[in-house]
């Protein structure tokens, strides 16, 4: 984000830094898998006016792709002087870059596509406190087993989970959970458990 010829800052550098996007948490199965192009026709054949045939030999080619439905998250940071403004011109910029033209090669075949799935945090706490906050509100019933463990991780130690926990509960349902926990779920044992020990 570079100013304009008459603002002041116009010898400086930009205001915004675009930090590298990382998957939003690995797949057990891996972040890659491999894609095929098969090229039936030489493409020699259409330089040469050649009439491509039926006989032509296929050549298969292998790439890796990132697999679908793997969430990514991108991370602006301002640097010096960087205004709202900056920041929220940036967000929007790359929100459409990423929805309208995707990212990587062949996206014109519809690789790379890109899907805004949660608006940008700004002012975003970043304390182990409000990193567990900000994942509390990401648990759903679905994905409670993979994600409660990792709730209670960041809580070890912290002043003020208690509140947290008990808001997480109330949310997945308490009876919901108190059910799961007397089916021996091991992470609605270690839920209410710590509800209960901070209350």
């Amino acid at each position: 984000m570079g100013p304009t010829p008459d603002d002041p800052r116009a010898a400086r550098a930009g205001t915004i830094a675009f930090l590298d996007a990382m998957p939003e948490t690995w797949p057990s199965d891996g972040l890659f898998e491999i894609d095929i192009i098969t090229r039936h026709h030489d493409p020699e054949a259409f330089s040469r006016q050649k009439t491509p045939l039926d006989a032509d030999d296929p050549n298969p080619v292998h790439f890796l792709v990132v697999k679908p439905d793997v969430a990514f998250v991108f991370r602006l940071l301002p640097l010096g002087d960087a205004t709202d403004s900056d920041l929220d011109d940036a967000w929007r910029w790359l929100a459409a870059a990423l929805g309208d033209l995707g990212a990587g090669a062949k996206t014109a075949v519809g690789y790379g596509e890109m899907v805004i799935v949660e608006e940008p945090e700004t002012n975003k706490d970043h304390t182990p406190l409000g990193q567990a906050r900000a994942l509390s509100r990401r648990i759903t019933k679905e994905n409670a087993v993979d994600e409660v463990p990792r709730l209670l991780g960041l809580l070890a130690g912290v002043p003020g989970g208690q509140a947290v926990i008990i808001e997480l509960v109330d949310s997945l349902n308490s009876r919901w959970v108190r059910r799961r926990s007397n089916k021996g779920a091991n992470w609605a044992v270690q839920l209410l458990g710590a509800a209960e020990a901070r209350g």
